[in-house]
């Protein structure tokens, strides 16, 4: 039996289907992880709280961070000002997290 080690073109990391905020086909997931909540696209992952491993991530130290992270950090802040709704992991669009942050165009 043989073994092949070949090249697929397109490969599957190109197939990967990339949006940046706030193109209309973006989404963030966030997930509740102990004391931090975890965001990521498919570009970039954050985190933010407080857990016993990390220490605290103050989202407010990313607000002007380049990227998405700040994108994260301000939803973060959002969140926490509305009294954090989400219980369980969950995805918001683009649309959502503009509405959320006051971006709306």
């Amino acid at each position: 039996m043989g073994f092949w080690l070949g090249f697929q073109s397109p490969s599957p990391f190109e197939k990967i289907e990339h949006h940046n905020y706030p193109d209309e086909a973006w989404t963030v997931s966030i997930r509740k992880r102990g004391g931090m909540t975890v965001y990521s696209s498919t570009d970039a992952r954050a985190l933010f709280g407080e857990d016993s491993k990390r220490g605290v991530i103050d989202a407010n130290d990313y607000t002007d961070h380049p990227g998405e992270i700040s994108v994260f950090a301000r939803l973060h802040l959002a969140l926490i000002e509305l009294g954090d709704p989400l219980v369980s992991d969950q995805a918001l669009t683009s649309k959502q997290v503009q509405e959320l942050l006051g971006d709306n165009k």
